[in-house]
């Protein structure tokens, strides 16, 4: 029996020729060793030499791993979840619970094709600030073994040098004006270190005093820091001895991201965009995290909005995957039984796209209706959802009343409404109409599990339930709709009455629209009965949702789901 451990496995071992394969058309069951990546063939057949063994992929980024095709021979069939020591500060503690640590960098302090620096930016200099009042800190305190910046401004190793000299440039400008004899230039850039030490003193409890930090002690940290450009410009990169320095400024990129410690990391300037926003990639980057929860206090991280809008995505990511793997991981399920499907905001990617067979679903809830496209897709399932509707229906229907409108709307335009508990409607209704076309089915269940997850932080929530062109139950009217070529109802919603301005009416101000008829800060729930034209279909019933901004979320899945 042999362990086989592969760290950091989602990196460099998945088959970069998936995509690729796709494309091809070659069955992903049918691949052959030239359809593959190297250092995937040959974890393969690695594997083949132990007839016996498990092999275990280690990453703190699983998003490669987790949505691979379920069928590749990678993709895996069990999961444990590790948890840090309470002394790890990761995601949630930067960019929730201490969000003040992150600071913002200027637009006008980010490098662009279009706008080149030609001078180190403000926003720099103040990291540096605050960077050297902590390395003086700690120095006389003694609380840690080293005290680090990384300055991380993008992949280019031309931008490293440039920001390598900027640093080398201000450090030497400080420790000629601290040791000269100009008493005006030193006593302007000591109040340029006060405002950082006010900074620091929101975070950092009993800092020691200004004066300590400022005396000889800040120009020997100075002084005695080493920069370094951590690159292969100059052949290989350099490795870093920290024991032979108490503080480092280290300037570099892709080198210092995936499996590159930065000991006692407490400065971070990273004017480096997000790129094509893929979440593993992003995560890699963020040195900041790690176990310094008894120096926290000195820590800042200076990021682009953009960039700080993704960490806070990629947090809520990270949350709702490790909230679904839970149950996998304590009771032993087959992973292969996982739903595949996390929320994830649209401005990001899951994973590089080269190693996912399959293009990834991808759906957008919030501020916007959710419609069934084909609810008469298996006929068999029309008469159940019928019979689940009226038997959800019928004990609340005394909750029902008509709507509020004009008084010369048509019959199809008046609707019988109730306010009621969400739970109870998930539960006992949405939970039990089936929808089967897949345009519909793998949205559907991803609409439900949004409405679940809220509902364990809100289970008190109401909606609307609105019954369009209702009376009562047994006066409901059934609206005709046709069905386009794909067999998919062509138009759901009823327009706006009149349709154009009139010398007695305005558009919309006899009838809005059913794409109005909801409220904007609750889920509501159109029910319609529809016959469609060209069919012997009768009294379908079909759903749109009207699902809040506050509520919505994006999400993403592979498209094998179904509901």
């Amino acid at each position: 029996p042999t362990l086989i451990i592969d760290d950091e496995g989602d990196q460099a071992s998945l088959n970069t020729l998936a995509r690729r394969a796709a494309r091809q058309g070659i069955d992903i069951e049918d691949l052959t060793e030239s359809d593959v990546s190297t250092i995937y063939r040959r974890i393969t057949r690695l594997k083949g030499l132990f007839t016996h063994h498990t092999f275990v992929q280690y990453t703190a980024t699983p998003q490669a791993n987790l949505f691979i095709n379920i069928v590749d021979r990678l993709s895996p069939n069990f999961i444990k979840l590790l948890t840090p020591g309470t002394e790890y500060t990761g995601g949630m503690d930067f960019f929730r619970q201490e969000a003040h640590l992150v600071e913002e960098i200027p637009l006008t302090d980010l490098p662009a094709p279009n706008h080149p620096l030609h001078e180190p930016p403000e926003s720099l200099i103040a990291a540096m600030r605050v960077f050297f009042l902590g390395v003086v800190a700690g120095e006389i305190l003694q609380d840690q073994r080293n005290r680090s910046m990384l300055v991380h401004p993008s992949r280019l190793q031309g931008d490293h040098n440039q920001f390598t000299e900027w640093v080398r440039g201000i450090c030497n400008s400080w420790r000629r004006i601290l040791t000269g004899n100009d008493d005006a230039e030193k006593n302007i850039l000591i109040a340029d270190f006060r405002e950082a030490y006010d900074d620091l003193r929101r975070t950092v409890p009993n800092i020691l005093p200004f004066e300590r930090l400022t005396d000889f002690n800040l120009v020997h940290a100075i002084q005695y820091t080493p920069i370094v450009e951590v690159n292969a410009r100059r052949g290989s990169t350099p490795q870093i001895n920290w024991q032979d320095s108490y503080s480092w400024i280290l300037v570099g990129g892709q080198s210092m991201d995936r499996g590159f410690t930065v000991e006692g990391l407490t400065v971070t300037y990273m004017p480096r965009n997000v790129g094509v926003g893929n979440v593993d990639t992003i995560q890699q980057r963020a040195r900041f995290f790690g176990y310094k929860r008894g120096f926290l206090g000195y820590c800042r991280v200076f990021l682009d909005q953009v960039t700080i809008d993704s960490y806070n995505a990629i947090i809520d990511h990270e949350e709702n995957v490790r909230e679904q793997l839970e149950e996998f991981d304590i009771n032993n399920k087959p992973l292969n039984n996982w739903n595949r499907e996390a929320v994830l905001d649209m401005m990001l990617n899951l994973t590089r796209a080269n190693i996912l067979y399959d293009n990834l679903d991808r759906d957008n809830f919030g501020d916007e209706w959710f419609r069934v496209n084909a609810p008469h897709d298996i006929e068999e399932f029309i008469e159940p959802n019928r019979t689940n509707l009226f038997d959800y229906l019928t004990p609340i229907e005394n909750t029902f009343a008509v709507d509020e409108g004009h008084d010369n709307r048509t019959q199809e335009q008046k609707h019988f409404v109730a306010r009621v508990r969400l739970q109870d409607c998930l539960r006992n209704l949405l939970n039990k109409l089936k929808f089967t076309r897949e345009s519909d089915s793998a949205s559907y269940s991803s609409l439900r599990g949004i409405l679940r997850r809220y509902l364990s932080e809100h289970p008190n929530e109401e909606c609307l339930i609105y019954l369009m062109s209702a009376r009562s139950l047994n006066d409901w009217t059934r609206r005709t709709r046709r069905l386009t070529r794909n067999d998919e109802i062509q138009q759901l919603f009823q327009g706006k009455q009149p349709t154009k301005d009139t010398a007695q009416f305005k558009i919309g101000d006899v009838y809005p629209g059913d794409s109005e008829i909801k409220n904007e800060n609750l889920i509501s729930i159109q029910v319609h009965l529809l016959n469609l034209r060209g069919t012997d279909y009768t009294s379908v019933p079909t759903l749109a949702i009207w699902i809040p901004e506050h509520i919505g979320t994006d999400i993403i899945r592979q498209p094998e789901n179904r509901a």
